[in-house]
């Protein structure tokens, strides 16, 4: 595909958010502005990527897949998000699927970070650097003493950025096949949505999918097969000027932030400001916070354990603890007293006790 080819294709086929961005991208006229633009387009796409993960992991799947470290770093870091810790949720949220490619609702995002070529299924670690360094310059540019210094400087990293940028919408161009769209109303056979995809939205008209539990003003994710995945109280459209923001602009897409006390705060997709709303906290709560505290106790409620079933948990949560930090072990640095394993050997071997490595 050439670069006008790629260029076309986000233009008409990315959310509406990202295609209206990408659009100032290509008519930016200096290279500052090029290099907020290139920022300000990997952070929408990383919340919208993000938020439908963590959507389905708390909504759609929530008796069918529970990872503790991902519930914990949801309770820790949701509340308020910098560009890093959404970052962390994406690939946190990508590992708790493990196995599980039939659970995704987009099979494509599974196959995105696990090589389902070989058994168990292994990650895709490569996939994780333009994420991190895009994350790593935007970071960066908030230090005064990190920023170039010089013309020649910001043309270097708005160049890095532009091709690491296009590495991330390539690898993720399977998102064409799926639509984000806003409910407007329904009766018992049809709904009335907005289509945001490309850079125009779009008024349309469907049957009612299977087993669909609609709510009028309410974002989905929607593919091919007219199934749906809700995304509020994430997402929220601007239907009428917020009296934070002057002056009077067009309806916008507005992606979520973070909380504070008693409203929500979003960040306006085309403006790049930050807004804030009451009216969907009570969702919110229920969607994060009661989610996930609903599971664990659940957990405590469980019949009295086993002696085989104590076992099997133990390995379970050794293995998700484990499988944040295995990568970053090396052998040749780990010095280990003979006394200590030797201890710790003997303990394995015992049949008295069970150990939760943490």
């Amino acid at each position: 595909m050439t670069e006008t080819d790629f260029d076309e294709f986000v233009l008409a086929n990315m959310p509406h958010f990202v295609a209206t961005n990408y659009r100032q991208l290509l008519d930016a006229k200096t290279t500052e502005e090029k290099l907020r633009l290139i920022l300000h387009i990997y952070n929408l796409g990383l919340r919208a990527l993000t938020i439908g993960i963590v959507s389905q992991y708390l909504i759609r799947d929530r008796e069918r897949v529970c990872n503790s470290y991902l519930n914990d770093l949801l309770l820790q870091k949701f509340p308020k998000l910098t560009l890093d810790a959404w970052q962390d949720l994406l690939f946190a949220a990508l590992r708790a699927y493990e196995g599980k490619e039939d659970l995704f609702f987009m099979s494509e995002l599974y196959q995105f970070y696990w090589d389902t070529s070989v058994t168990p299924h292994r990650p895709r670690l490569e996939v994780q650097k333009p994420f991190e360094r895009l994350t790593q310059i935007a970071l960066s540019l908030d230090q005064p003493h990190l920023r170039p210094q010089d013309a020649a400087g910001w043309q270097q990293l708005a160049g890095e950025a532009e091709g690491l940028l296009y590495q991330v919408l390539a690898s993720l161009a399977f998102l064409a096949k799926y639509d984000l769209v806003r409910v407007l109303n329904f009766d018992n056979c049809y709904y009335n949505f907005e289509l945001h995809r490309g850079l125009t939205i779009v008024r349309s008209r469907q049957p009612l999918p299977n087993c669909a539990d609609l709510n009028t003003g309410w974002f989905y994710l929607r593919r091919e097969t007219a199934d749906l995945l809700q995304l509020h109280p994430f997402l929220v459209s601007w239907e009428e000027d917020p009296p934070s923001v002057k002056p009077a602009f067009p309806a916008d897409t507005a992606v979520y932030d973070h909380f504070f006390y008693d409203r929500l705060h979003y960040l306006l997709a085309s403006l790049n400001r930050n807004v804030s709303i009451e009216a969907n906290l009570g969702q919110f709560f229920k969607i994060l916070f009661d989610t996930i505290e609903d599971v664990k106790a659940q957990r405590r409620e469980a019949g009295q354990l086993t002696w085989a079933g104590l076992q099997s948990i133990g390995a379970e949560i050794s293995g998700l603890r484990m499988a944040t930090v295995r990568g970053k072990y090396d052998a040749r640095r780990y010095l280990q007293r003979e006394g200590t394993r030797a201890a710790f050997e003997r303990f394995l071997h015992s049949d008295k006790r069970c150990f939760v490595l943490t």
